[in-house]
């Protein structure tokens, strides 16, 4: 096709996602499935916060029922984004009209982005819907607007990623029933798959520990029954120490693996935008101690837990090789995020490029009952 004879791209993407968005519109089943995933969201919602109490502005309910819905949201969404996707292409192939949008002045990428941002409108629409309940979360004690408001937008990309591998897969296979299971088989991947891929991960790839038992030197024993809590502790009297005997066994090296988990959806929206993890620490009868925090809130909890694997099982153990090991830096571990977002991406950009060379007229051979127009 000449390039004098296309549309301008903004004017043909427009064309495409007008149409597709109009279709979808025209549904009432659309509607339905927007009014019971209102009600289901709310109902948690409010299920959730029934179960809390809201008094202490310090107990930080506000934002364990904020990312209870949210996770919600997102595992949900992850189901219905690809149905909106997986099939718009495949479809219109399947019935014949895909030839006549191709012998207008749209190009294939014209094609494929339209559809691409129809699905994703669609798909937000869900998220939309879930604001309410999400507000009702959000103005509770204890939550943290901005990782919350990040989190929000980390949904609302992953949404974006699901959508473009649907458009992709549908414009890469002939059969619409083949590729809306294609499709879903990509995200059960990213999302189910990486667990089961770190569990094997776990299993096989193992490091050896040495460990031995952290005991109350003698010193420490009898001036904490002696000590009537005034003055400064003696110098150079240690709390604990490391006991001679030292027992071996194999551990899960988490460290090199950890990065497997950074495709999933959920570790990557909690890794992205999840309250960080600090180290407070804190003076009791004269004993310094470091503590980790972080928000007591499913999200945050995963944020943590992958900080934890990064540090490898040797962080866990304080007398390692018969010394006492120092706390682990589990706030300076690097994020895993950018690689997850990096994995999906190029992911996504294989499957859209196969399904973009599919789009190409005029098409040198096609699939066996192919229906042309």
């Amino acid at each position: 096709m000449n390039k004098a004879t296309r549309l301008p791209w903004f004017s043909g993407v427009g064309t495409i996602f007008s149409m597709e968005f109009r279709q979808r519109l025209r549904s009432r089943g659309f509607y339905w499935i927007l009014g019971v995933w209102f009600v289901v969201i709310l109902a948690i919602t409010l299920g959730v916060g029934a179960s809390l109490d809201f008094s202490n502005p310090e107990s930080g309910d506000g934002q364990l029922q904020f990312e209870l819905v949210l996770i919600t949201v997102l595992i949900l969404g992850s189901l219905v984004a690809p149905a909106f996707a997986a099939n718009s292409i495949s479809g219109d192939r399947s019935g014949g009209t895909l030839a006549v949008v191709q012998s207008t002045l749209v190009t294939p990428g014209q094609i494929m982005v339209g559809k691409w941002l129809a699905a994703w409108v669609s798909s937000l629409s869900f998220l939309v819907v879930s604001v309410p309940s999400l507000a009702i979360a959000a103005f509770q004690p204890g939550l943290r607007w901005g990782p919350s408001l990040l989190m929000l937008l980390a949904v609302a990309l992953e949404l974006a990623i699901l959508t473009w591998i649907g458009v992709g897969v549908s414009a890469w296979t002939s059969r619409p029933v083949f590729a809306i299971l294609s499709t879903y088989l990509l995200v059960a991947f990213l999302g189910i798959g990486t667990l089961i891929t770190t569990g094997i991960a776990a299993a096989t790839i193992t490091t050896t520990i040495r460990e031995s038992d952290q005991l109350p030197t003698p010193a420490a024993e009898h001036i904490q029954e002696s000590w009537d809590g005034e003055g400064d502790w003696p110098d150079g009297v240690d709390e604990y120490y490391c006991a001679d005997e030292v027992s071996t066994y194999k551990a899960p090296a988490t460290q090199s693996f950890t990065w497997l988990l950074a495709a999933n959806p959920v570790v990557l929206v909690a890794d992205l935008g999840a309250p960080g993890i600090h180290t407070v620490r804190s003076v009791e009868d004269d004993w310094v101690s470091d503590d980790t925090e972080y928000a007591d809130a499913p999200l945050s909890m995963i944020r943590y837990g992958v900080r934890v694997m990064q540090a490898g099982p040797q962080a866990q153990v304080v007398c390692l090789e018969g010394k006492i090991r120092p706390s682990a830096d589990l706030a300076g571990q690097a994020p895993v995020w950018p690689i997850g977002i990096g994995a999906q991406l190029v992911l996504t950009g294989f499957v859209v490029l196969m399904g973009r060379r599919k789009l190409t007229t005029p098409a040198k051979r096609l699939s066996v009952g192919t229906r042309v127009a």
